[in-house]
């Protein structure tokens, strides 16, 4: 494809973004239309660009795509939006799930600071419950099957306190039912408080097996149901309605509060942005939200964690549904990041669990951002339209010796015609060592920004290599993907790419999920021009992979930041 022909239909689909703003009508539709058949006429879909080393695992691979294609040719489909389909069985466990991040929230109305934390607390639930009301992204539950999840839709916004220890001990659960669903009348409050009891109890007695999050909810579920037809004393319609209230409380939204330090700044910042570790207190049920609340000692301020369960939702839009609620409660003042000098910014690493990691560092991207400014302002054209943050930190990571013949999957909205209503998002690949060039290191980048340039706009409008073998798995039943993860995951990581990155640029703080397919680990980026304490600039990003991994993605990840000029071989100034 001529750059200028890729350029001028990245420039017209821009525009009808910011026109479509305004004014949805059927000029988009004409336009997107016209854009895939543009798409399609100068680059055709070539499903032998998944591959990229060929060999007896992606030769067998590469057969089982065409046997599929060819199923989808003569009528067969996919049921369901292919996104959602592999959600439900690649991201099941409890790394798969992500944390978004809002500080300093004001979360009580003008002029009425609360002075007790419970009265707090209250303020806080009974706010929140009517957000989550009034948002139906997130009015979803999980309904876990043998194979595979599924999200099952809500009509209440149930919100739960838990109260744990801090070895894990599930120690109390105190119930606030939307007040504008069904209550609880045929039951006693004796009968409640029991059956409250009973889930607590089957909750700390499951903490010590090693179980998946959902058999460990399913099983949960189960010991309640049974012990609720053991009940004496309740009639049948007591029972039933006994019965909802424990699934009321189940697919809530559960919440956990803690209280920040009494301290200096610098303390203060290092606790409020530590990663809060739920793999001790976890959502008991099948609910999409686990938040965690931190409140200021004065209660001035409330910094709220959000840990959702993928398989429903997604990060932008959950990103936007965050943003959508600082804007409508306030904000005290912006967070401030510490000064990268400092003990407050020192990498944070933690062990998970099943031989996972999780790492958060803070760096200043100040330095890339004028790179990727100067490269957009001289090679537009040649790269085929701008360049983006995760395509030069994916370039940059690539000139490790570790990360250097890896193969990297990048999230990508993209259009879906046989799924309009429901948001997609689809998948990108590349392998950026394909387009080293020792001799030219900027020719060899311009080449591999074109190509990530292409693929990305092409995902974008459900054109893709990469969107079409999703659509293609989609028409499998969940047991293939788990044979083949089981069987043959470095097949699966030869396709998909064994590393992942993904970033949400208005996120103030995004703790990175992980899929059993991402052997060799996964980033998350958010906004990279946060303040920091000394008035410059960093960004946060989040790493969960193997021991190993995570001290080699903090190594590279600080080393490109320094030294990215070298890998374009140009000069600073």
């Amino acid at each position: 494809m001529d750059p200028d022909q890729l350029v001028c239909i990245l420039l017209n689909c821009n525009n009808i973004e910011k026109n479509d703003m305004k004014n949805k009508t059927k000029f988009k539709d004409s336009f997107i239309n016209k854009s895939r058949q543009s798409i399609d006429s100068i680059r055709k879909l070539k499903m032998t660009r998944l591959i990229d080393r060929w060999n007896f695992r992606t030769i067998l691979a590469m057969i089982v795509i065409r046997l599929l294609q060819l199923l989808k040719l003569i009528g067969f489909k996919a049921e369901e939006n292919s996104w959602r389909k592999i959600t439900g069985t690649l991201m099941l466990t409890e790394q798969s799930k992500f944390i978004l991040a809002s500080f300093r929230i004001k979360y009580y109305l003008e002029n009425n600071l609360p002075n007790d934390v419970e009265v707090a607390k209250k303020i806080l639930i009974i706010r929140l419950m009517g957000f989550l009301r009034e948002n139906p992204d997130c009015h979803w539950t999980i309904e876990w099957g043998y194979f595979r999840a599924k999200r099952k839709q809500l009509f209440f916004t149930d919100i739960v306190e838990a109260q744990f220890s801090q070895e894990g001990v599930l120690l109390k659960l105190i119930p606030c039912f939307d007040d504008m669903r069904q209550t609880f009348n045929l039951v006693k409050q004796e009968s409640i408080d029991k059956a409250i009891s009973k889930l607590v109890a089957v909750f700390n007695e499951t903490g010590i097996k090693d179980l998946r999050s959902h058999r460990r909810s399913k099983y949960i579920h189960k010991r309640l149901m049974s012990w609720l037809k053991k009940t004496q004393g309740l009639s049948h319609e007591g029972k039933q309605e006994l019965r909802h209230l424990i699934y009321r409380i189940i697919n809530g939204s559960f919440i956990q509060f803690e209280i920040l330090p009494n301290s200096d700044d610098s303390r203060l910042d290092r606790v409020r942005l530590a990663t809060p570790i739920l793999k001790y207190r976890r959502h008991p049920g099948f609910g999409l939200l686990n938040i965690i609340c931190r409140f200021t000692p004065d209660l001035s301020e409330a910094d709220l964690w959000m840990q959702y369960h993928h398989v429903p939702v997604d990060g932008m839009p959950m990103q936007d549904m965050l943003t959508k609620l600082k804007q409508e409660w306030g904000a005290v003042g912006l967070i401030k990041y510490p000064c990268l000098s400092s003990a407050a910014a020192r990498p944070e690493i933690f062990y998970f669990g099943n031989k996972i990691f999780r790492a958060r560092i803070f760096v200043s991207f100040e330095k890339i951002i004028k790179l990727r400014k100067y490269l957009n302002e001289h090679y537009f054209a040649a790269m085929g339209g701008s360049v983006t943050f995760m395509s030069l930190i994916i370039w940059g990571l690539s000139h490790d010796d570790y990360f250097k013949n890896q193969k990297f999957l990048i999230p990508a909205v993209s259009m879906n015609p046989d799924f309009p209503d429901e948001n997609n998002i689809s998948l990108m690949f590349i392998r950026p060592c394909r387009y080293f060039d020792a001799n030219n290191p900027l020719k060899g980048f311009l080449k591999y920004q074109y190509e990530f340039n292409m693929r990305a706009f092409s995902t974008k409008m459900g054109q893709s290599e990469s969107d079409e073998i999703l659509k293609l798995l989609a028409m499998l039943h969940p047991w293939f993907f788990k044979l083949c993860n089981t069987l043959m995951p470095k097949i699966m990581g030869e396709v998909s790419g064994g590393a992942g990155i993904t970033m949400l640029r208005d996120s103030e703080m995004f703790i990175s999920p992980l899929t059993s397919l991402q052997l060799c680990g996964f980033i998350a980026l958010g906004n990279m021009r946060m303040p920091t304490e000394d008035g410059k600039t960093a960004g946060a990003i989040s790493i969960c992979g193997s021991r190993k991994q995570v001290t080699k993605y903090i190594q590279a990840l600080y080393d490109l930041t320094d030294n990215y000029y070298n890998y374009l071989g140009i000069k600073e100034n």
